[in-house]
């Protein structure tokens, strides 16, 4: 074995020893023992809002709540919960209590601590300590025998004190931060970005609600849902929280269409503070098929509550962004980095073809002073990569339909790790080419309108296309080799399908760019 390869190996058992215990770490973040105890508490709480008759007249023989200190935001509140005798001499002792504290917001969300005891009718409760300032109520279960249990609900008032920020100002302000008006994506996306920079996971599973994650800065997976979903709320998003046995994340929907979208797995895992630059976007607006395949890791398929509904990957980081098309690259057979995108694109020239990239080496995700740190080609981050780089070169103007100039069709082989991409043909009837004079300055306005060409290479000694200088003409193919060539505003509309080969950096690419028409660099 030669050195520079003992060296990569042993790059690579270091690299996958850490991968192993970051997985080991952030496969058990959002699954603490607690989770769905306290989402049964919730749903009981809810239930006590609407059946409120039957329990309160079975609290007026049963529990009864009081203040002994009244709750600050810079002091914990003492109370009380006793519960007539008569009922545990007829129903025998208390097996269990449950206790919570909850705001009074509509949605039922704020939870702002969570205590299972087993506090005997009489013993002292504290409270947590608040946050922020606003109403509260304090909720208490006591069970006794089997299906009998007995309730109330305590109302209080956390005074503010000018120095903390109300949930609902916090909000706002998070909301002014990152609001991008007119552009819900870029909203979203804002709001999601400032969760992970702004807070961390609360490896004590002690906070819940959404002003956890906003005011203190940590909370578990539950507060950064809930958080989320009161800013998309805020920013007039349409979402949902969802949840499964052991997790809670959000849907939202963007462009017509619903998305996954996991802030709690897009923070870093492992922190006693708030981390930047660890952060990821692998979460974000994802559909079915990653979030419950390909990115599951027991978190989130048992016991889902929303399945079906998301099925596109358009406003997900990569593909909306175009990043996959960064990502895409691989190790050839003499260990240099290559790309997909080059490939395809050399390809392409060729006509009708086929090539398949192998992906079993090593996927490299940063570079500095020269050295490359490396995924397993088998990784879940790897695999994430090569799934958006095939989704975006078939979305991204390459796989086509009838009116396309290229049609394109790309497997992906999860197991052996390789992409296929066939190029079926180009879909253009020839019917002529263009010949313009080699010394050619300029092209005058409308000069070609309605031309039956279908190929032009335009000479090197031109320096302008006018504006409607090919509009509406059977123009397939364009190449535009000057560099400082500019080009009129509709110089090539109605021309469809087309291709242009044009130096990057040019008035032509950026004409390209901005008719989305299909270029090649020269």
């Amino acid at each position: 074995m030669t050195r520079k390869h003992c060296i990569f190996w042993t790059v690579m058992v270091l690299a996958l020893a850490l991968l192993a215990a970051q997985t080991a770490l952030a496969a058990g973040k959002p699954s603490n023992p607690y989770q769905k105890r306290v989402r049964e508490l919730e749903a009981r709480v809810k239930a006590l809002d609407r059946t409120r008759i039957p329990y309160l007249r079975a609290s007026q023989q049963g529990v009864k709540l009081s203040i002994q200190r009244q709750p600050t935001l810079t002091e914990t509140g003492l109370f009380t919960a006793t519960l007539d005798q008569d009922l545990i001499d007829s129903e025998g002792p208390v097996q269990s209590m449950d206790v919570s504290f909850y705001s009074m917001d509509p949605a039922g969300y704020f939870s702002t601590e969570y205590l299972v005891t087993d506090a005997q009718p009489g013993e002292t409760i504290e409270s947590c300590l608040f946050v922020a300032a606003g109403d509260y109520q304090l909720v208490v279960f006591y069970y006794l025998k089997e299906g009998s249990s007995y309730a109330d609900i305590l109302t209080f008032t956390v005074e503010g004190d000018g120095s903390h920020p109300t949930l609902q100002q916090k909000v706002q302000q998070v909301l002014s931060e990152c609001r991008v008006a007119g552009d819900d994506w870029q909203t979203a996306l804002n709001l999601h970005d400032w969760l992970t920079h702004h807070a961390y996971y609360d490896l004590t599973y002690s906070y819940y609600g959404a002003e956890d994650v906003l005011l203190r800065g940590y909370g578990v997976c539950d507060s950064y849902s809930k958080a989320y979903q009161f800013l998309l709320n805020a920013a007039g998003i349409s979402n949902e929280r969802v949840t499964s046995n052991t997790h809670a994340w959000n849907l939202m929907k963007l462009g017509g269409q619903w998305h996954h979208t996991d802030v709690t797995w897009d923070d870093p895992s492992g922190s006693t503070a708030a981390v930047s630059g660890s952060e990821s976007h692998d979460y974000f607006c994802i559909n079915d098929e990653l979030i419950y395949g390909m990115l599951d890791n027991g978190t989130h398929r048992s016991g889902a509550t929303a399945t079906g509904r998301c099925n596109s990957l358009a406003q997900s980081y990569p593909v909306h962004t175009g990043s996959w098309q960064n990502e895409g690259v691989y190790f050839d057979d003499t260990w240099n980095i290559q790309s997909y995108g080059q490939l395809f694109i050399d390809t392409a020239y060729l006509g009708d073809a086929t090539f398949t990239v192998l992906g079993n080496q090593n996927y490299p995700i940063s570079s500095s002073g020269g050295s490359y740190s490396y995924w397993p080609a088998g990784s879940r981050k790897a695999n994430l990569a090569r799934y958006f780089y095939a989704y975006g070169l078939t979305r991204e103007g390459l796989t086509l339909e009838d009116d396309s100039v290229l049609k394109v069709a790309v497997s992906y082989n999860t197991s052996d790790l390789f992409f296929e991409v066939s190029v079926l043909g180009w879909q253009i009837e020839e019917t002529g080419t263009l010949e313009l004079p080699a010394d050619l300055e300029s092209i005058a306005d409308q000069a070609f309108m309605n031309t039956a060409a279908t190929t032009a290479q335009i000479p090197a000694t031109c320096l302008s296309i006018g504006n409607e200088a090919f509009k509406n003409s059977d123009l397939h193919w364009i190449s535009i080799p000057n560099a400082q060539t500019s080009i009129g505003s509709d110089a090539l509309a109605g021309c469809s399908p087309l291709i242009m080969i044009a130096p990057d950096n040019s008035p032509a690419a950026g004409y390209a760019a901005e008719h989305h028409i299909l270029r090649f660099r020269p």
